[in-house]
């Protein structure tokens, strides 16, 4: 089916930010879309959030090795939660937005309930093994992929950090690849207050195991002429270096529009 107006002028003044854990997606996405004047939307949120949803209603359980699995019925629970439009898992904007969309489940906001720093001071379960679980579930997988889509477009797009993109907006060509040293990743999500664990080894074997998952799901796929960045500690814990990888962002989403 063909775009209509609108969704092709948000197609083209989107990009998708993909990389590891740890490598500065979010933050510089933030950026961009301050200096878009757009919104951001970090897909992961959604998963997450499932996830927060899946552990409160006990409908998947623990089996070991930072593994989980739904209970009988719970996939079809998930599924009727990311078919429920605003009554269920969506993306939207309020007066306290940021630059990025928050997610809510409902009406409840869901954004700091599912940062990896409030759940470490509650000392709330971590929500990336169930995320990953639910996310690869091929039944629910086109579900997330229609929610993004749909929020892209409600945005005007922006900035999209996300993994397989080509699944939900292919029509999107503009891709910054991020990368850094699993070590560095693991120092500056502990410096950010995003870490999962408290402890600097815990977080490397943590950010080295969550790569390992999402190559071993292909979610790390990386397309031809794709704008490629290494993440360095001046362009993760210096605010100029963020905004210079911010700027070549945008000297990259211009120049493709050129071409």
């Amino acid at each position: 089916m063909a775009l209509s107006l609108a969704e092709r002028s948000a197609v083209d003044s989107s990009v998708v930010f993909i990389g590891p854990s740890g490598s500065g997606k979010e933050t510089v996405s933030n950026l961009a879309a301050i200096l878009l004047g757009k919104h951001s939307l970090n897909t992961g949120q959604s998963t997450r959030c499932v996830a927060d949803r899946a552990h409160e209603e006990r409908i998947i359980e623990d089996i070991g090795e930072n593994k989980v699995r739904f209970r009988r019925g719970g996939a079809d629970r998930v599924r009727r939660w990311l078919s429920a439009g605003d009554d269920g898992i969506h993306f939207g904007l309020d007066e306290s937005s940021g630059a990025s969309a928050d997610i809510f489940f409902g009406r409840e906001k869901m954004t700091e309930r599912i940062h990896p720093k409030f759940r470490r001071q509650k000392r709330l379960v971590n929500l990336e093994p169930a995320a990953a679980m639910i996310a690869t579930d091929p039944s629910i997988r086109p579900l997330f992929n229609d929610l993004w889509r749909h929020t892209v477009f409600m945005l005007g797009g922006g900035p999209i950090v996300a993994k397989r993109s080509d699944q939900f907006i292919p029509e999107v060509h503009k891709i910054v690849v991020f990368s850094a040293d699993d070590a560095l990743s693991a120092g500056y999500r502990l410096w950010r207050g995003v870490a999962a664990c408290d402890s600097f080894a815990d977080e490397l074997e943590y950010i080295r195991w969550r790569n390992a998952l999402h190559v071993k799901n292909k979610l790390e796929v990386v397309p031809s002429g794709a704008l490629r960045i290494v993440m360095n500690p001046y362009r993760l814990f210096y605010t100029a270096g963020i905004e210079e990888v911010a700027r070549e962002v945008l000297a990259y989403m211009a120049a493709t529009d050129v071409v």
